[in-house]
């Protein structure tokens, strides 16, 4: 559903039936996939491909801040829940702030932007 297939008499409540295969099938022609309705590797390995490439922030949407470099940080309101990363890895979270926390950035870049420990999209 969250790729824009719509199951509108069933919607998504744990029954594969035919309103289901009929997305599926829909999904696979759009993707180039075989189409035989099934919930296959190659169709789940698709659908979760697109789904990472939906959550991934676009640069439109990322804020500007003017970075001070590491001597000095910038007072930021986290506007919802946000992962904080190792490394610069923006693979896995290892915690996460909550909406309305209040922390540093700090270095030379825009995004990934380094605070306490880690680092946040």
């Amino acid at each position: 559903m969250k790729l824009g297939y719509e199951l509108p008499k069933y919607k998504d409540y744990s029954n594969y039936g035919h309103e289901t295969v009929s997305a599926v099938k829909a999904f696979q022609k759009k993707n180039g996939l075989t189409i035989d309705g099934s919930a296959n590797e190659s169709t789940l390995r698709k659908i979760n491909e697109l789904i990472e490439d939906l959550d991934k922030p676009k640069a439109e949407d990322l804020p500007k801040v003017t970075s001070l470099g590491d001597r000095y940080a910038v007072q930021v309101k986290a506007k919802k829940e946000i992962g904080v990363y190792k490394y610069v890895d923006l693979s896995k979270n290892f915690r996460r702030l909550k909406e309305g926390t209040m922390f540093s950035v700090y270095g030379y870049t825009y995004v990934p932007c380094a605070v306490p420990d880690g680092f946040v999209k």
